[in-house]
């Protein structure tokens, strides 16, 4: 605030974590949090000084300094980078909820939905990102086109898991408005948003015509990570339409593009991806000895996520060879 230099933040939040009244977790990157019977505390002194409406403005503003930048490097960090953003769900929901208060500013939270994918995503809270995006429907004129377009583009996005209509709503109302911003690399995102939500909703020639659309703005500037995750939007696509072959060609070339950014892991999982779509094609022995080796190389990684994901796949082989005590093994453990 006016009373405190910017600089001198840090020397003050040590003073407080030497007295106790803070505590910093972590090593190399360490997050600072109060004990509920301090915060409870300061709460209370905050709303004594009336204070306490214009801080939930601030934390609410700087919460959105904080988010566009990585909104604007979402393919250039990496994924490791991304999975820490999920420590702000809190944060996120405290600012969303104060936004859409009688005291807030709706206008934020459309600003906070539109660069907040990636706290969803990194927390595995998709669901309550596409519930809390729909309760601000429909958004009101006036706002700008960026901020329509982010927001809209955000609800699409967290809906590729999913065959949510209002998801696919959102994701077609993103390409439109991207396309008239001109911003080629949101459009991309939009149009794969269609890709995964429009094949799953049954709008299987929507979603072709957006990967083809896709698929020509796409070039060497784009980024690897974007291109990876193009390949995995067509794959869903081959797969809805019953072209396994087509399908496990994509995530083969996924895995390659991650491998040629020095990911691993990321590769690991689209061979797995791959591995599951040769069921399809019969090839189960074969998929289940894959889908061995990418769980061991995974395990060997020590991946935060992913191995699960791969014992449900191997789970499903197993079942679809007969193999029940295996199915039951593999499934439980992937629970």
């Amino acid at each position: 605030d006016d009373q405190i230099d910017r600089w001198v933040v840090l020397d003050v939040l040590g003073h407080l974590v030497d007295k106790s009244l803070v505590i910093a977790d972590g090593d190399e990157l360490p997050r600072y949090r109060l004990l509920e019977t301090v915060r409870a505390f300061a709460l209370e002194t905050l709303a004594a000084a009336g204070e306490t409406p214009t801080l939930l403005r601030r934390h609410a503003e700087a919460l959105l300094a904080f988010l566009l930048p990585l909104d604007d490097l979402r393919w250039t960090t990496k994924t490791t980078d991304q999975i820490r953003t999920g420590a702000e769900l809190d944060n996120l929901r405290a600012a969303l909820t104060w936004a859409e208060s009688k005291d807030g500013d709706r206008t934020h939270a459309y600003a906070l939905i539109g660069a907040s994918r990636r706290i969803w995503f990194a927390s595995n809270q998709l669901n309550e990102g596409i519930e809390r995006a729909c309760r601000l429907l429909p958004l009101p004129d006036g706002i700008t086109t960026e901020m329509d377009a982010r927001f809209h583009l955000a609800l699409g996005y967290l809906g590729y898991l999913r065959g949510r209509r209002e998801c696919f709503v959102a994701a077609m109302r993103a390409a439109e408005l991207l396309r008239a911003l001109g911003d080629t690399s949101r459009l991309i995102d939009a149009l794969m948003a269609i890709a995964f939500v429009g094949t799953r909703c049954g709008e299987t020639q929507q979603a072709a015509a957006a990967i083809a659309e896709a698929e020509s703005l796409i070039g060497p500037s784009t980024p690897p990570k974007q291109t990876a995750v193009f390949a995995l939007a067509t794959s869903i696509h081959f797969v809805y339409a019953g072209e396994y072959e087509k399908a496990v060609g994509c995530v083969l070339r996924q895995a390659a593009i991650c491998r040629e950014m020095g990911d691993e892991w990321q590769a690991q999982l689209a061979l797995s991806g791959a591995a599951f779509y040769e069921c399809g094609l019969g090839r189960v022995d074969a998929a289940i000895a894959k889908l061995r080796d990418a769980i061991a190389t995974m395990r060997r990684l020590n991946v935060p996520y992913g191995i699960g994901n791969s014992q449900a796949f191997i789970a499903c082989a197993h079942a679809l060879r007969g193999d029940r005590d295996e199915a039951l093994t593999n499934g439980r453990a992937a629970v």
